[in-house]
Formats: C-alpha cells, structure tokens, sequence
C-alpha cells in the first residue's frame, strides 16, 4: 500500500508529546483533525537509522496499520525537487517549524513502540532506550490481555493513583466516624466530597444542600 502525500499547510502545532524526556510537537491535520508526529524524530529519540526504519514503515501493510501520511509543500506535490530540511538529519535546530516528510498518528505511536525490536536497540549502543522500551512494551502486554480479557486496561500508575484515593476516602470516613468535633467532621466532608468528585461517585445529598 502507498503512503498518501498530502499539503504541509494542513498541519498546525496543537500539543506536545513526551518520550524518553524529550517532547516533540504534535500537529493536528486541519483537514480531518488528527494528531501527528513527524516519524524520523521519534526514531532518532530512539537511537535507530532513520533509513532502514523509514523503508520498514512504508513497506506491506504498515502504511496501513499506522495510518502514516507524507506531508509536502505544493511543489513536491507536483513533482518537483525536495528541499534539503526534508526528512533530513539535522532536525533539531528548528524544534517547532513543520518539516516535510513521514508523519505517523499520536494513536499509533504506541504500536509501532511496541513492534520495535529492543535488541536491535541494544545492539546500537542506546541501552536506556532499550531498556525504557522493554518496560513499556511489557507494560501495553499486560494492558493488551486485560482489555482482551475483560474488555478494560487502567495504566499502571493511573491505577496506583486510584487506589491512594481510595485509602485516603476510607480514612477520612472513619475520621468522621470516629471524631466528635464538628470542625474535624466538616473537614473530612470537604475533603470526602472532592475525592468523591474525582473518582466520579455521588456526594451524599445532605452535604450538597448544606
């Protein structure tokens, strides 16, 4: 399958996205509204040749799989000769302009990690990518046969984040059962109502209306 090319005057910075302590820009397509990032800066964050993963990126069924898109100026798109910053080497000195070349989904960024051979990686020399990929590819295995399994997956960390705030609700509950001092009750609702809030369960009605 073909890589469609499309205009680079579609693509806009919109967010940032963080790998490995470096964030790179994330454009969103003006035309169908979809969040990218320009491929060859997350395979050099890697440690990987941009060349041999560019002519695995764009070869059988990956185009399709990753959704990818080659963005170019109008005079690319007619055939003429590409300029020297596209898809080049040097991509850090313009951090936020908009470079031609290969630009992968932001939601499919996870599964081409994932597809990337960590000993390759480590065979380069980039043992800390490797090692980070490793963790996070074992990571999104769990997630993966989770959500297979029972149709959800919670990030690890988000799930370490949802179990304090349970144990801190339960302990405020039993603050406010166990104390008779008005302020520390009305202390404890305060901090029961926000908490109840952010796990998106019901605030006991006569709290509301006090």
């Amino acid at each position: 399958m073909q890589v469609p090319e499309k205009n680079i005057t579609l693509l806009k910075v919109h967010d940032l996205f963080e790998l490995m302590g470096v964030k790179h820009p994330v454009y969103i397509d003006q035309e169908t509204n979809v969040e990218l990032i320009y491929t060859k800066g997350l395979v050099d964050r890697i440690g990987l040749d941009w060349k041999s993963q560019r002519r695995k990126l764009v070869e059988g069924d990956n185009p399709d799989l990753y959704a990818l898109a080659f963005y170019k100026s109008i005079a690319n798109l007619e055939g003429q000769m590409a300029p020297e910053n596209a898809d080049s080497d040097n991509i850090e000195s313009d951090f936020i302009k908009t470079k031609e070349g290969l630009y992968i989904p932001l939601e499919s960024v996870q599964m081409y990690l994932a597809r990337i051979l960590t000993a390759q990686v480590r065979s380069q020399g980039n043992v800390t990518s490797a090692e980070f990929l490793l963790s996070l590819q074992k990571e999104w295995r769990n997630a993966l046969h989770s959500y297979e399994s029972h149709g959800l997956a919670v990030k690890q960390s988000l799930q370490k984040q949802e179990k304090e705030r349970v144990d801190l609700l339960t302990k405020l509950q039993k603050l406010k059962k166990d104390s008779q001092d008005p302020k520390v009750r009305a202390i404890a609702d305060y901090h029961l109502d926000q908490i109840l809030n952010e796990l998106g369960l019901p605030v006991e009605e006569e709290r509301k209306q006090a």
